[in-house]
């Protein structure tokens, strides 16, 4: 009866420590996209030990330290619980739009440092970022991409994209979106 108990609440903390890696998993792929569940998943092992232990040695499952094990882990399992909405809250989503604007304001000095050193305005940005960086708008139907369109004068389209504002006075590098991020800015305004 003891073997059965203790394999019953094991496999319902390991059930929701599956949840929980789910739930970071999810929320990890708003930022590193689907890559970001392989790394995670490595978390689902206990819970795949758990089943082939039960499995192969069905005559005795559980040593004589497993409920201490299993009371420590159920434990470690509530806190996580406990804390998840103040811990995680947002934070990968907070975290994307931050590395955005961080590509956008590197692309912006480079720039500035580019036109300062030559005094003249690039028609692209080709001179200044051979590559630009990968424009990743979470919470917006676009897709990521590093293009870039130029123009003369700044014209928000939502295309997704970056925008070179190629004026002679003030060259400016924009996020071409009309969408809203986190706390309901849009993305143009950046």
């Amino acid at each position: 009866m003891r073997d059965l108990m203790l394999t019953l609440v094991a496999f319902l903390s390991y059930s929701s420590s599956l949840v929980i890696i789910y739930l970071a998993a999810s929320e990890a792929a708003v930022v590193g996209g689907a890559g970001a569940w392989l790394p995670i998943s490595a978390f689902a092992i206990p819970f795949g030990w758990l089943l082939a232990r039960l499995y192969t040695e069905r005559d005795k499952p559980w040593s004589d330290l497993s409920g201490g094990i299993l009371v420590i882990y159920l434990f470690c399992n509530f806190c996580v619980l406990v804390s998840w909405p103040g811990v995680f809250h947002d934070l990968p989503l907070k975290s994307a739009i931050a590395a955005q604007r961080r590509n956008l304001q590197e692309a912006r000095d480079s720039l500035s440092l580019y036109v300062r050193e030559n005094t003249a305005v690039p028609a692209d940005l080709s001179p200044v970022l051979p590559v630009m960086p990968a424009l990743k708008l979470p919470v917006t139907p676009h897709k990521p991409g590093s293009e870039v369109r130029v123009s003369t004068f700044a014209d928000i389209q939502d295309s997704g994209q970056w925008l070179y504002v190629a004026d002679s006075s003030a060259p400016v590098i924009l996020i071409d979106c009309t969408h809203l991020d986190h706390k309901g800015k849009p993305w143009s305004s950046y």
